[in-house]
């Protein structure tokens, strides 16, 4: 699972690079956070992107997603 969830970072950094630039904030919802200096993965989390930068990770049933947010479905990807 953990490798799974390494091979599709890049992708996902990818994506939100390109949707970053296009809107004011992107979340990308439900996806594993993998933290490398812990080793562990977080499941089931949501990543809100605004500015070019991270500026939220929560779990999804709490995060605070902007209201003019894109909003991309991370499951399964």
């Amino acid at each position: 699972m953990l490798r799974q969830s390494i091979e599709c970072l890049p992708v996902v950094l990818c994506l939100a690079s390109n949707l970053v630039s296009q809107t004011s904030a992107t979340a990308i919802i439900d996806i594993n956070v993998v933290d490398v200096t812990r080793g562990e993965i977080h499941y089931g989390q949501t990543v809100v992107i605004a500015g070019g930068h991270i500026q939220a990770i929560a779990p999804s049933g709490d995060a605070q997603i902007p209201g003019n947010a894109l909003q991309v479905q991370g499951e399964g990807r």
